[in-house]
């Protein structure tokens, strides 16, 4: 849930690419490179 309210202080551009990045990682089992 921490993860969830930092992306609510990142930027929209920089919000899309980190939830894109955060579904990605579910896929392949890896952290988030935000």
């Amino acid at each position: 849930m921490q993860e969830r309210n930092m992306f609510l202080l990142i930027d929209p551009s920089d919000l899309l690419r980190c939830h894109l990045d955060f579904l990605f990682a579910f896929l392949t089992y890896n952290p988030p490179n935000c």
